[in-house]
């Protein structure tokens, strides 16, 4: 048994007319949940044929009562803030972990130190060449030639 099946099909009562089954495995979903999920898609239906130029992307699949819901138990209005980037995500953990491994390889161990000292000096490579040879390509990453994770008391 799948987690859900939905089958819908056009009445003989005219065109706009539908009706359909959900079969669901009880295991996954309750009848509350499934009544929901239904409620969900007649809600997308609704805002799809109300607004038949929209992509279905933009338009709700949750009904009036629900939005409300959702709004009343919070976190709508919270700011959080720009999420670090993969490079600043990179670097903390140079830092935070800079005598741990971050490589194994046989008997060879680099910590995450040297690694970060490495991966310093292979961008300032790629930047150097890239920059030599006049490529019209620019590096998003705003790193200079800090050392990352030198701190190793």
């Amino acid at each position: 048994l799948f987690d859900l099946t939905l089958e819908v099909q056009e009445d003989s009562d005219g065109p706009g007319s539908f009706s359909g089954c959900i079969v669901y495995n009880t295991s996954l979903w309750t009848q509350k949940r499934a009544s929901s999920f239904r409620d969900s898609l007649k809600a997308l239906a609704a805002a799809a044929i109300a607004e038949p130029t929209m992509e279905l992307v933009s338009l709700s699949a949750v009904s009036e009562a629900e939005h409300i819901q959702l709004l009343c138990w919070g976190g709508h209005n919270q700011h959080f803030g720009t999420p670090p980037s993969c490079i600043e995500e990179f670097r903390a953990q140079l830092v935070k972990n800079a005598k741990r491994p971050a490589i194994i390889h046989g008997d060879m161990i680099t910590t995450y130190a040297e690694f970060g000292r490495s991966v310093i000096a292979l961008e300032g490579a790629i930047r150097k060449t890239l920059q030599r040879d006049g490529s019209s390509r620019k590096c998003s990453s705003s790193s200079s030639s800090s050392s990352t994770g030198g701190n190793e008391n």
